[in-house]
């Protein structure tokens, strides 16, 4: 067993991104929580991609509580109270078209509500665009990626479980899959162009702000033009269970090491390896 510890790192606020990491290949956004003061302070999602393109902040309304103890990947969560919500922008930048493209949302959610926008870039109902929603008509543990109000991937679930869960969807050479937790959960052939709109990507809520979701979300990422194999998924899925340690660059990252058994193991960390860089600290769990 490893024994639990408990240590600061910090994100590299110069380049937070490891754009070497196959799974960045292609990332245009992606949003983490990250609460408390400093650069990636305050209660709302950061753009991690905000040193290779100009960065899409989001923007939140009021009442966005900071959970550090809401750990889907060992650095704690945004709480939506089912009233606020977050607008990301990127009208553009965030479109796709015809071609390969991936989505991911991490998610905890207990309750029965229906219809809870994770994620919304349409201009409103039966607006063309992409979603991710949770709780669809009487199956309120449902996953649904819809793309034009047309085209939809349904899971059952139920994914209301209270657990942290990680969403993917993506288009690989025409086809439509959904990915929850690494595993495959459906798919279906599409290979028409999903109509380019001038709605912000909106997260939390549908676009406009109506109908909103509680509960937790973070890691919301998006690929425009690069759809994820199977395998993808699976890569993605694990990195995301260890803290996305390899995926972006944190600080002290080269300074902790496991132990297994006795002899008092677990978490090693050392002050002296982090390089003197604006950073902003959080505390990583093991």
């Amino acid at each position: 067993m490893i024994a639990a510890r408990s240590a600061f790192l910090s994100l590299d606020e110069d380049n937070p991104v490891n754009w070497d990491h196959p799974i960045n290949v292609g990332m245009r956004a992606c949003y983490k929580a990250i609460g408390g003061t400093g650069f990636f302070g305050g209660n709302t999602l950061r753009d991690m991609c905000r040193r290779k393109y100009p960065k899409l902040d989001g923007s939140p309304t009021s009442g966005m509580l900071w959970d550090g103890t809401a750990a889907p990947n060992q650095y704690g969560s945004l709480r939506f109270n089912g009233l606020n919500y977050i607008n990301c922008g990127g009208a553009t930048e965030l479109d796709v078209t015809t071609g390969d493209f991936a989505f991911c949302a991490a998610v905890s959610y207990v309750g029965t509500g229906q219809a809870n926008f994770l994620i919304d870039k349409t201009t409103g109902p039966g607006a063309n665009g992409y979603q991710i929603l949770l709780g669809i008509s009487s199956t309120t543990g449902m996953v649904s990626f819809r793309m034009n109000n047309s085209i939809r991937v349904d899971s059952a679930g139920p994914w209301n479980d209270g657990h942290w869960h990680l969403i993917l969807c993506t288009r690989l050479s025409g086809t439509i899959y959904m990915y929850i937790d690494g595993g495959s959960r459906g798919s279906a052939a599409f290979s028409t162009s999903i109509t380019n709109t001038s709605a912000s990507l909106q997260i939390g809520a549908r676009n406009g702000g109506s109908i909103f979701t509680g509960g937790y979300i973070n890691d919301v990422c998006v690929w425009p033009s690069r759809g994820f194999s199977a395998a993808d998924a699976t890569q993605h899925y694990v990195e995301w269970l260890q803290g996305d340690r390899h995926r972006f660059n944190w600080l002290s990252r080269r300074s902790y090491s496991f132990a297994e058994g006795g002899g008092g193991g677990g978490f090693a960390f050392n002050p002296s390896l982090i390089r003197k860089r604006k950073s902003q600290s959080i505390l990583l769990r093991m």
